[in-house]
């Protein structure tokens, strides 16, 4: 059997708030791979909202962000080796409960 290595990329983005305009300030960004490159990494997101992961294998991935108990999702492609796939992620709508 012959391995072939697809090579790897970047993702880099920014994350939101939920109303999809103000730059999330803290929050952690969770990348999920699977095969045959299987991959889990999280980083945090800086005060401007601007994130980065690097080495991550050419293919499809999904990404999750958290922030307090909001949750944003998105998918992405690394198309090629040394591509970067520049991603936008926002926290799920939230609102407020009175009574």
């Amino acid at each position: 059997m012959d391995v072939v290595f697809t090579g790897t990329g970047t993702v880099s983005g920014t994350a939101f708030e939920s109303d999809g305009l103000t730059p999330l300030a803290s929050g952690k960004v969770r990348l999920r791979r699977s095969a045959p490159f299987p991959r889990d990494e999280t980083v945090n997101v800086s005060s401007d909202g601007t994130f980065e992961l690097l080495r991550i294998p050419v293919g499809d991935y999904s990404l999750s962000l958290s922030a307090l108990s909001l949750r944003g999702t998105a998918m992405g492609n690394i198309t090629s080796d040394g591509a970067t796939d520049n991603v936008t992620i926002k926290l799920a709508d939230s609102g407020n409960v009175f009574g």
